[in-house]
């Protein structure tokens, strides 16, 4: 499956075979011990779950064979999951999306931020404070204090998806080159 080299494009992935398995396990939230003495078979299984969602019928069934074949069962039924995940829902892995979905997700955070931030609420150590403070003094949550709350969590979701899409955009090196999955 030569479409496995669009993932090293999309991230500049370094040759260094340890380097990339680090790089990697973190994008894919996978424990770095799994891929001990595995590293070759670790790195294309890695690359095609990220591509997994992407990938035709035939390359998906060759994809899966390749995750499968990680010589650690428990390495390759994270990456199975991980991949199946991508097809359920592409939000559950931010990294199974391609840069214009990425975009896209990233700029409806920014408009809801900013919608938020104009009608006064915001993410903050404090509003959780003030909020908390609220609840304690009138020890039990009225229609308003409940309101307030699911509000609060809605923008405090947000901003977690915020931080997270534009944590993958920096972790993308080629976002304006693009390629064929990305």
């Amino acid at each position: 499956m030569a479409n496995l080299e669009s993932v090293n494009q999309l991230y500049k992935l370094p040759k260094n075979e340890n380097e990339k398995i680090v790089i990697l396990s973190r994008i894919l939230d996978i424990p770095l011990h799994l891929s001990k003495n595995f590293e070759s078979q670790a790195i294309e299984a890695m690359c095609a779950t990220i591509l997994y969602r992407h990938l035709d019928r035939l390359d998906r069934l060759t994809a899966m064979k390749i995750i499968r074949s990680t010589g650690n069962p428990i390495l390759s039924e994270r990456l199975a999951q991980k991949a199946v995940d991508t097809l359920i829902n592409p939000q559950w892995h931010i990294w199974s999306l391609t840069n214009d979905e990425l975009k896209s997700d990233i700029a409806f955070h920014k408009k809801f931020d900013q919608i938020a931030n104009m009608l006064g609420y915001s993410v903050s150590a404090l509003g959780a404070k003030d909020l908390a403070k609220s609840v304690l003094n009138q020890k039990r949550l009225g229609k308003k204090g409940w309101t307030t709350l699911v509000i609060w969590a809605t923008v405090h979701f947000n901003n977690k998806e915020l931080q997270k899409g534009e944590n993958e955009m920096a972790n993308r090196t080629s976002i304006n080159q693009g390629s064929e999955f990305h």
